[in-house]
């Protein structure tokens, strides 16, 4: 006897033929029987019938004769293509791919068709891979598919999936890989807070960063500042990175783009202690954002401040997360010399991003790089500054961009900056 399986191609959802032809040399055949999953479709004779199956695999036959002897026939059924599936990669801000990641047999599929948003990207090739270009970024695609020909009339969709677009100037790196990154720069005194980019080693692999290069930390944007700006509190020297590193500092630091959150710098209008004595501060450095300094490996760091708004004079804080500064956004104040914005001295240096972007621009100059969320949604956002002509209220950024001041129970939108 003998099995014969339909030729070509189905999908799964559709099933195959199998003609079981019986024959013998002695006796007289009595019946086939068909293994599960087998359908009878035809029954022609008791020496022929054919059968339909809807997956692949081996399928036995048994054929039976009156002189009680059986022959087994066997077809093995691989023909029945799964459903296309896709997936996406290489996500960047102006492209990604489209891969689809079925393994089918050689010359199965005669055309893949690659849609995004219903348009037809790519057709008429076997390319089982595609990349979209020409995108903006940050912007969400949606139904994006492939159909797969097996004829010219004969097609299956794939699943339906969806993407963002990363963000401008977006950083390669994961979070884990990130602390990795940060922990070889404290350890390098070649990149100083004055390096534009820092290329470190590990595990054998080159790695590099960029001032003004972004990433999304629990859906916030926020921005690479500087290279080995800010340094680690004493207990954290030895600590922060498992051991010392060369230059004491932590490795990197950033800030939020987009707002943490709005909030008051105190209940009251005052400035009287500066940074440090602000309930905004008890704030984000205790129970709230605990996790959030856990999860993302946030070191703690001196940060200069004001205690008495008119006395040009600084103490340092121990934070893990806080407010930029006058001095650190601004080369420039109100009245020449040390002070910076509005703030009678300057508290800490200028980072290096707003070095490279903002220059000396004058603490009263509108412009779009203080801006925050965006230039073109801008909100005032609260320094750590106390204003200097007052004791009722600390510096903000307009939404102008200039420096301005506010009422300490104002609420403005909150623009943390952490190091790694």
């Amino acid at each position: 006897g003998k099995a014969e399986i339909q030729s070509g191609y189905v999908f799964e959802g559709n099933t195959i033929e199998i003609t079981v032809t019986a024959s013998t040399e002695e006796g007289t055949i009595t019946g086939i029987e068909a293994p599960e999953g087998a359908t009878i479709k035809a029954d022609t004779s008791t020496t022929k019938k054919v059968y339909t199956v809807s997956k692949n695999g081996k399928y036995i036959f048994k054929i039976t004769g009156n002189n009680g002897k059986t022959r087994d026939v066997t077809a093995k059924v691989e023909n029945i293509l799964s459903i296309p599936q896709i997936k996406i990669s290489e996500i960047k801000e102006d492209s990604f791919k489209i891969n689809v990641e079925n393994d089918y047999p050689n010359g199965a599929i005669t055309e893949y068709k690659y849609f995004v948003g219903g348009t037809v990207k790519q057709q008429g090739k076997t390319d089982k891979t595609y990349t979209v270009t020409g995108l903006t970024a940050e912007t969400e695609y949606s139904n994006i598919k492939v159909a797969a020909y097996i004829d010219t009339n004969t097609s299956k969709e794939s699943n339906v999936e969806k993407v963002t677009t990363e963000m401008k100037d977006a950083i390669p790196y994961s979070w884990d890989e990130i602390a990795e990154i940060a922990k070889a720069i404290s350890d390098n005194n070649t990149i100083t807070d004055d390096s534009e980019t820092a290329t470190v080693t590990i595990k054998g692999e080159q790695k590099t960063l960029k001032v003004g290069q972004m990433k999304k930390l629990d859906g916030k944007k926020v921005r690479l500042l500087g290279f080995n700006h800010d340094e680690l509190t004493d207990s954290e020297k030895t600590t922060a990175y498992d051991s010392a590193t060369e230059t004491g500092k932590a490795g990197i630091s950033f800030e939020y783009v987009d707002f943490l959150t709005s909030a008051s710098m105190n209940s009251s209008n005052t400035n009287l202690g500066g940074w440090k004595n602000t309930e905004l501060r008890e704030t984000l450095n205790g129970a709230t954002y605990s996790s959030l300094i856990t999860k993302y490996n946030i070191k703690k760091v001196k940060k200069d401040y004001i205690p008495t708004y008119n006395v040009a004079s600084i103490q340092q804080t121990e934070d893990y997360l806080w407010l930029l500064s006058c001095g650190e956004i601004w080369d420039n104040g109100y009245n020449g010399g040390a002070t910076r914005g509005y703030a009678i001295t300057t508290e800490g240096k200028q980072y290096k991003y707003y070095k490279i972007n903002l220059k000396s621009t004058s603490y009263s100059n509108s412009n779009s790089i203080t801006k925050k969320a965006s230039v073109n949604n801008s909100i005032w956002w609260w320094l750590r500054s106390p204003h200097c002509y007052n004791s009722y209220g600390f510096c903000a950024v307009h939404s102008d961009g200039t420096c301005s001041t506010g009422y300490a129970r104002g609420s403005v939108g909150i623009a943390p900056g952490f190091s790694i």
